[in-house]
């Protein structure tokens, strides 16, 4: 979705519910989701943290938000035409 000089990216999901609790640390490195499902993966809870860090570099921003049934990542990331050409960054 084009908003002003951003465009904004939505992965949705209908199964995973992150409490408020979590939403608030979800982007602190090496804390993971305590869920059963998942406990065995080996996860080291650096994903997110990755995907913040490179979206901010961009001069991005990127949050998660849950209600409901399931859940919600953002990110923006900022658009532009450039002058010298057609094309889009």
């Amino acid at each position: 979705e084009k908003i002003d000089d951003h465009i904004r990216i939505t992965i949705e999901d209908t199964a995973t519910v992150i409490s408020r609790d979590q939403l608030e640390t979800i982007f602190t490195p090496f804390l993971s989701r305590e869920d059963p499902l998942t406990r065995d993966t080996g996860a080291m809870g650096l994903g997110l943290l990755a995907c913040k860090e490179i979206i901010e570099n961009h001069k991005g921003e990127i949050w998660a938000e849950s209600a409901g049934q399931g859940s919600r990542f953002l990110f923006t990331l900022p658009y532009s035409v450039r002058k010298d050409s057609n094309t889009r960054l």
